[in-house]
């Protein structure tokens, strides 16, 4: 019993116990989270409305749109986002700058004027130097000579984007008088 009466003793001594004791412990530095401004097209203003709390919050700095680089792409619109940095999903520091890379829309070549120029030079032209899909109609022509252009679609000097279908009409040689009014893709 004597033992008993020590451990008694022994716990009303520390009857002030248990005290809570509150511990903090570092859960490392606070990061934010870079959102995917890629997957839906949107432009500069709309990313940075979204962006707008994490920089408050991170302090971040973002590249003014001026500052921004520009890449063709077939795909996006002008001014659309096509990358960010950092990417997507990536962890954002006090601190960080946001970069962008915008799209300036299809890449675009100026036409030439193919009027009264050999069929055969104009196609070549416009297959591999402009890297452009060329459709062809013959149409019969008292004032143009067979095998010439006759006119084109789009007109010289408008801008097309690279790798776009152009037509031109060419007369064509022995065949003019039977085409008369009738047009033939090829």
């Amino acid at each position: 019993m004597k033992s008993s009466a020590r451990t008694q003793s022994r716990t009303e001594k520390k009857g002030e116990l248990p005290i809570t004791i509150n511990v903090w412990v570092s859960a490392g530095e606070d990061v934010g989270t870079m959102p995917d401004l890629t997957t839906k097209p949107m432009t500069y203003d709309q990313a940075m409305t979204i962006l707008q709390d994490l920089v408050a919050e991170y302090e971040l700095n973002v590249q003014p749109y001026e500052e921004t680089q520009k890449e063709y792409d077939d795909e996006l619109a002008v001014d659309v986002i096509k990358s960010t940095t950092p990417a997507a999903n990536a962890e954002l520091h006090k601190g960080d700058t946001i970069t962008f890379v915008l799209s300036r829309g299809p890449q675009t070549v100026p036409l030439i004027d193919f009027t009264n120029r050999e069929r055969a030079w104009a196609e070549d032209q416009l297959k591999n130097v402009l890297g452009l899909e060329v459709e062809v109609h013959e149409e019969a022509s008292d004032t143009v000579e067979a095998g010439l252009v006759i006119r084109q679609n789009p007109t010289a000097t408008t801008q097309v984007p690279a790798a776009a279908q152009w037509s031109c009409g060419s007369a064509p040689a022995r065949r003019a008088a039977a085409m008369k009014g009738k047009r033939k893709s090829f």
